[in-house]
């Protein structure tokens, strides 16, 4: 098999690093029956160049090796790799348990010393191409899940959060305690020239959070702008919310309403206690 087949089928490949022919030829007679594809290196400095040239999936690793070793090889491997997971087994005649610590902390993902019957490394290859597996579809989820996490921070920022108004007289800090949650802030004037403020944290994170972040943002910037009370915006937005969140989503809220007299208005219902400062004074409620 050539090397550009041979970069096809990465996923089937395993890269043996062995300075001794004899066990190469072991070693790929047992991979090949494996339904596996076989590449081989001879020393530590080939296979990490046959590491970035063809991206195996597996590697089985000898210790003792002319120039660069293998446990030297391992922790060059596993830093290139970053958050790929690539598993490593060393797979050596060497002795001792400072070896074996050594190339664990290197990187091995597992140690086999010959002589070995071949089950055992074959299970031990199926276990890790089983783990390796369920980690490219961790990573595959988490992925996704980033990308939904950037789909819902461009939404409130563009299409809810943007038609903020009063923000030379408001100073507001969100800091979620993930990277992004359900919390939002509104604020709209009422003709009077009121200014109604909401902070609202929806349950859930990412783009779920931002399920009711649109009907809630267009029924209060509505509402306030014709005039209604807070009590009555919020009234409205729970009916809203009730009819279209699923069981389980659900908003806490509160509405600030700072009136033209410079008195303000609260109503709380789900978030702690609101602090009001005032002339070095405060209470919360």
């Amino acid at each position: 098999m050539t090397v550009a087949e041979k970069l096809q089928t990465n996923l089937d490949l395993v890269l043996i690093a062995d300075d001794m022919t004899l066990n190469q030829r072991l070693l790929e007679k047992m991979v090949v029956n494996m339904g596996l594809v076989a590449e081989f290196a001879s020393d530590g400095f080939e296979a990490v160049e046959k590491y970035l040239a063809l991206k195996p999936s597996l590697i089985l690793m000898d210790v003792n090796m002319p120039g660069m070793g293998g446990i030297e090889a391992a922790r060059q491997i596993k830093h290139l790799a970053a958050d790929n997971f690539i598993p490593i087994i060393f797979v050596s005649g060497a002795e001792g348990q400072d070896i074996i610590r050594n190339a664990i902390d290197a990187g091995g993902d597992d140690f086999i010393q010959r002589p070995f019957p071949f089950e055992l490394l074959e299970g031990k290859i199926v276990a890790l191409r089983r783990i390796s597996e369920l980690y490219q579809q961790v990573t595959e989820l988490n992925q996704i899940r980033q990308s939904e996490v950037e789909v819902a921070e461009q939404l409130f920022s563009g299409a809810i959060e943007s038609s903020n108004v009063g923000l030379e007289t408001i100073r507001m800090h969100k800091q979620p305690a993930t990277t992004f949650s359900g919390d939002v802030q509104l604020t709209a004037y009422r003709p009077n020239g009121d200014l109604n403020i909401l902070l609202g944290d929806f349950t859930g994170h990412g783009l779920t959070s931002t399920l009711g972040a649109l009907p809630l943002a267009e029924t209060f910037r509505a509402m306030t702008a014709k005039g209604y009370a807070a009590e009555e915006v919020i009234a409205q937005i729970n009916a809203k919310l009730y009819r279209l969140l699923p069981t389980g989503l659900f908003l806490a809220v509160a509405v600030v309403t700072l009136e033209v007299d410079g008195t303000a208005r609260i109503w709380n219902g789900g978030l702690p206690d609101v602090m009001v400062f005032s002339q070095g004074n405060w209470y919360s409620g």
